[in-house]
């Protein structure tokens, strides 16, 4: 897949698998949303591609919601999106029948919840064009290939 001139808004950005993720697409001259809770890593790589990193808890959809438009005012388009964001807390993951349930519901905002935040306000701005929606989520991954919207949509600024 290229990734010259295309935008890749990418959660779970700030370490671990999704961190790699951002910096195999810099190096592939993706222009690149980082968006995490955490602070911004130190250990980016130059470009060719560039990034934003935007501290953002994936949880609030309002936050979700201003991550997206800086991100289009950044980029100027959104043309792919990997859901990365998600936790695995060892100390605090039970079984059903003795996790608490504040916790239980904090792993399923962040993991299940925050997807369904960033697909509601990034889709909208991928129909534009052909776009390719990545979901990955402990233990799995899927791919779609969104086809080009038949209703008119009002076209977005060229990524620069």
């Amino acid at each position: 897949m290229e990734f010259q001139d295309k935008v890749v808004f990418l959660t779970g950005s700030g370490g671990g698998i999704g961190l790699a993720i951002a910096q195999a697409l810099i190096q592939q001259n993706a222009s690149v949303a980082m968006i995490d809770v955490k602070a911004q890593p130190d250990d980016l790589p130059e470009g060719p591609g560039q990034f934003l990193y935007l501290k953002c808890d994936l949880t609030n959809d309002e936050m979700v919601k201003a991550a997206v438009q800086t991100t289009i005012e950044h980029f100027g388009a959104i043309h792919h999106l990997v859901n990365g964001a998600g936790v695995l807390w060892f100390e605090k993951d039970k079984s059903g029948l003795e996790i608490d349930l504040s916790v239980w519901d904090q792993v399923f905002d962040i993991n299940l919840k925050s997807m369904v935040h960033t697909t509601r306000h990034v889709v909208p701005h991928m129909r534009v064009a052909v776009a390719v929606l990545w979901f990955t989520f402990r233990p799995f991954s899927a791919c779609a290939v969104m086809p080009r919207r038949k209703m008119p949509i009002k076209p977005q600024r060229p990524v620069s």
